[in-house]
């Protein structure tokens, strides 16, 4: 069993940032998650037996994640310049990212333990030295999920949202600085990522 773990980390609040405020979860700035192929079809169908419409879908889709990955390698460009010549960003970021972990935690859940914990599974099974097993990934995307939720929630606090966008707007006048064409690069990458994930969901309804 070929299984691709989701990117978790730390950088989760740093994407939202990143993203110039875009509609996007932890996984956009790790990249849009493996298109479809002949080991992730519905139903373990290989890509010789799908029909025209499918093919053209998934060929779309590689099209667009590689589209996806580029702009997204020069916009990360464009971010790291712009936090090396203000590390003031770097301790604002870090704060936003204690009070977001702060607002998902509770008395039986702790955020920082469990992204740790999620790292360190993540990275002992992309070493490929040790396959998971099914129950292992189940729990594990589980897991993510959850985190993924209360990350998401968090992100709706009205006090983690001002933080967000003074930080955001700081930067995004910082990376323009750099490169004047920022903006249309956020936009595209928002365009195309809403066109990635609308594919995906046919693919997976057809």
């Amino acid at each position: 069993m070929k299984f691709h773990f989701k990117s978790v980390s730390k950088s989760a609040v740093s994407a939202l940032i990143f993203s110039m405020g875009m509609a996007v979860s932890a996984s956009v700035l790790a990249g849009p998650q493996a298109t479809p192929g002949a080991n992730s079809m519905p139903h373990g169908q290989p890509s010789q037996q799908l029909s025209p419409e499918k093919q053209a879908i998934v060929s779309e889709l590689e099209s667009l994640q590689k589209e996806l990955q580029a702009t997204q390698h020069s916009l990360q460009g464009v971010q790291q310049q712009a936090f090396k010549k203000n590390p003031s960003f770097i301790k604002q970021r870090e704060k936003l990212q204690a009070l977001v972990f702060k607002k998902m935690s509770t008395k039986d859940y702790d955020a920082t333990k469990e992204v740790r914990e999620l790292q360190s599974i993540a990275t002992k099974y992309q070493k490929g030295k040790t396959k998971p097993t099914q129950e292992e990934v189940l729990k594990f995307r589980q897991r993510d999920q959850a985190f993924q939720q209360r990350q998401q929630k968090a992100m709706q606090d009205p006090e983690v949202q001002k933080m967000t966008m003074s930080l955001k707007n700081n930067v995004e006048k910082a990376m323009m600085a750099i490169n004047p064409k920022t903006k249309e690069l956020v936009a595209q990458m928002e365009s195309k990522s809403k066109k990635f994930m609308q594919l995906r969901q046919k693919m997976a309804s057809m």
